[in-house]
C-alpha cells in the first residue's frame, strides 16, 4: 500500500478512475450459460475428466492377498 502513495499523489485525477468500457463489461449481464461457457476452461484445468478404470482385483489361482500363503479362492474369495 505505501509503495503506491507517491503515484497517487502525481497521478492525474482520469487516472485514478477505471475505464467507462471496463465498467460497462463488468456490470454487463450474464446468463448462467455465458457463466458456465466462460468457466468451462478453468472447470477443466482444475477437474480434469479421469476416466474410471476398473483395478486388478487378485486372482482366484493366485495367493491371496492377506498373507496367509493359501490360494485366493480358499481364502478372501470364499466371502467374495
Amino acid at each position: 500500500m505505501m509503495l503506491f502513495i507517491p503515484w497517487t499523489a502525481r497521478a492525474e485525477p482520469e487516472q485514478l478512475f477505471l475505464p467507462r468500457e471496463f465498467i460497462r463489461l463488468i456490470h454487463a449481464r450474464r446468463s448462467p450459460e455465458d457463466t458456465m461457457r466462460l468457466l468451462a476452461p478453468l472447470r477443466e484445468h482444475y477437474h480434469p475428466k479421469i476416466q474410471a478404470r476398473r483395478g486388478e482385483g487378485p486372482s482366484r489361482k493366485g495367493p491371496c492377498p492377506c498373507g496367509s500363503g493359501e490360494k485366493y479362492k480358499r481364502c478372501c474369495g470364499k466371502t467374495a
